[in-house]
């Protein structure tokens, strides 16, 4: 008889515009606005009955291995366990069998991707369904940032959990209150595809510790005079001009405010850049993109390039004479999705 499992696929996400204002501390006193989009590249999410006791954990991205002990839900891999543990507090579940969780990345941990917010959705989505809990978008995405943010402790912003659980090109605005509203952005189909056709990601292969460098913008704009409070206003700014160049299919505006952004996200935080990060994208701009940022929190991961179509396979091949990786990406619509297998 073959093993009863459940699946979740959820993808990952580049942060567009408005990153870092969906950090409690700025959107609590000016709400914040963030554009992102899922991308096909997911985490992968399997849990299945265990022969093995007690409840393992397995992670084939860092090589981790941990088991739940009878009476402890301390120790690493404190994703999967909160994650667990919330699943069995809403369903009010005591008792279980032994399960094996496991997880994969198409993306290395660090990237700048959303990666850990994408598992913790997923891991939440996998062990939902595991378990016949329902949970709805919304609150998956709520449910994620509580593992992470609170019960794991793990410092960042709002914005990974809904783009993983909603899916699509989405308009996120964070208000005061703490309350989050996601919604589709309008854009021709034809655009979208011209934009796909335009992004060049390129992987620099330096991981980093988001966390790191998100407490260190935090510590600079509890100031509502400060330089960083002042460039995450402008951000706030550039997400409401960045949705108007793709609902015009503006792409030479769009690339002008992504490169914008990109100068006003560096004021927030001097662990955001290095010299070796401007340089590639000094050179990239000398070899015809015209609009480069580091996804996510920066300090490495990958950076995304819009280049026109006649640069394209000249950006590419000089990318390719690099250190890194570099790599193409298509935009996706839906979130993260689980089944039975």
């Amino acid at each position: 008889m073959e093993k009863r499992s459940v699946w979740s696929r959820t993808p990952l996400r580049l942060g567009l515009a408005g990153g870092g204002t969906d950090l409690s501390d700025f959107s609590s006193i000016q709400g914040g606005r963030v554009v992102n989009a899922t991308i096909n590249r997911f985490v992968h999410v399997r849990v299945s009955e265990s022969h093995e006791k007690p409840t393992q954990f397995i992670s084939y991205d860092t090589g981790e291995i941990s088991e739940l002990g009878v009476s402890e839900s301390s120790g690493n891999m404190p994703l999967f366990r909160k994650s667990l543990e919330n699943i069995l507090r809403i369903g009010k579940i005591a008792d279980y069998p032994p399960i094996l969780v496991e997880s994969f990345s198409d993306s290395p941990v660090g990237s700048g991707l959303g990666t850990s917010s994408s598992l913790c959705v997923g891991l939440l989505n996998a062990l939902s369904k595991w378990f016949n809990v329902p949970i709805k978008k919304h609150d998956l995405a709520e449910l994620a940032y509580k593992v992470e943010r609170e019960d794991c402790g793990f410092s960042g912003g709002m914005q990974d959990q809904f783009a993983a659980a909603y899916g699509g090109l989405n308009d996120m605005i964070f208000h005061p209150e703490g309350r989050v509203s996601v919604s589709k952005i309008s854009s021709e189909s034809s655009f979208r595809k011209t934009l796909e056709a335009s992004l060049i990601l390129y992987f620099t292969g330096k991981s980093r510790d988001s966390s790191a460098i998100i407490e260190g913008q935090r510590r600079k704009i509890v100031e509502s005079d400060s330089v960083a409070f002042e460039a995450l206003v402008k951000m706030k700014s550039n997400a409401t001009n960045l949705i108007q160049s793709i609902e015009d299919g503006d792409i030479d505006r769009f690339a002008n405010i992504i490169r914008e952004g990109w100068e006003d996200k560096k004021r927030t935080s001097s662990s955001i850049s290095s010299n070796s990060l401007e340089q590639i994208i000094t050179r990239s701009y000398e070899r015809g993109a015209i609009g480069a940022k580091i996804s996510g929190a920066g300090g490495g991961g990958f950076m995304l390039l819009v280049v026109p179509f006649e640069n394209r396979n000249r950006v590419i091949t000089w990318l390719r004479g690099m250190d890194g990786i570099v790599m193409t990406c298509n935009f996706t619509k839906e979130g993260s999705t689980a089944w039975l297998q």
